[in-house]
């Protein structure tokens, strides 16, 4: 190919990207839009790697979503409810989501104890565990069956699991870790940062994690004004690459198709005042990020 047939190819291929993204903002997303959403879904960094939105559900009722994963080939989405900045956990849900219409299937109510719901992990077995910031709840059928207390650094704002091995990390300004647990962590009442079968030390401010069944691990970083999906090495943690993402990314999820599932709270009512309006779910298409 001469070097004007590979410019002209280039510029063609970043066309269509182009327009299937914008094709895609244009569309509304699947589910319901939430009445107390009357601003127009903000432009946010990589949307061309788009493939699908879906509506957070329950935004009006003040849920703010957080954790994301899949499960029988349904989203699981877990949120808090709560409307005021400065009240930071509340009643926790977790929403079962069909992907194709958005519709929500099914939801579970968590116990009383659980304030955040930061992430979801599925373990190989099929049980479904949820993380809050000092606890983990194991659910079999809908049902919480058994929790176990966070102590000491052990922190469970965010979750995933690789296979049958559960992790769980931390959110923290200043950098945070990852912490693998036992097989057996469901037998105990309570568990610190001794227990733990692997550590990692990983950067500030991540909210989600994810493992892709092909060697790969991935995190996003967020706050109010910016947010980036992370590619990362899960024998050392180091960073491979980074990507901009929406502002308010929280947990990630990656389908049979090998998309990669976000979602953002930025738009939730405990948020409205951001600059960014983007209380979806979102299919990324990994080999389209720039």
């Amino acid at each position: 190919m001469t070097g004007f047939a590979s410019f002209k190819h280039i510029v063609i291929a970043a066309a269509v990207t182009a327009m299937t993204g914008a094709a895609l903002h244009a569309e509304e997303p699947r589910g319901t839009r939430p009445s107390s959403v009357t601003k127009p879904l903000s432009e946010v960094p990589n949307s061309a790697a788009f493939t699908a939105r879906i509506w957070a559900p329950q935004i009006d009722d003040g849920y703010v979503p957080q954790g994301l994963s899949f499960a029988d080939g349904h989203l699981l989405l877990s949120a808090y409810r709560s409307t005021d900045p400065k009240q930071g956990r509340g009643p926790c849900r977790l929403f079962v989501i069909a992907p194709d219409t958005g519709a929500v299937n099914d939801h579970v109510d968590l116990p009383e104890s659980c304030g955040q719901a930061g992430g979801i992990a599925v373990l190989a077995d099929g049980r479904i565990v949820v993380a809050d910031t000092h606890a983990i709840y194991e659910i079999k059928d809908r049902k919480v069956t058994a929790t176990v207390q966070l102590k000491g650094k052990l922190r469970g704002s965010f979750a995933d699991a690789d296979g049958n091995a559960l992790w769980i990390g931390s959110y923290d300004k200043s950098g945070g870790a990852l912490w693998q647990l036992p097989s057996d962590v469901f037998s105990r009442s309570d568990i610190d940062e001794s227990g733990a079968t692997k550590t990692l030390t990983i950067p500030a401010r991540v909210q989600g994690l994810l493992f892709d069944g092909k060697g790969n691990g991935w995190m996003t970083i967020s706050g109010s004004h910016d947010g980036a999906l992370l590619k990362f090495d899960p024998a050392d943690g180091h960073v491979i690459a980074t990507y901009p993402m929406p502002a308010g990314i929280e947990d990630l999820a990656m389908d049979s198709k090998g998309l990669i599932w976000a979602v953002s709270e930025a738009g939730s009512l405990r948020w409205s005042d951001w600059a960014t309006t983007y209380p979806v779910l979102f299919a990324i298409d990994p080999a389209k990020l720039r």
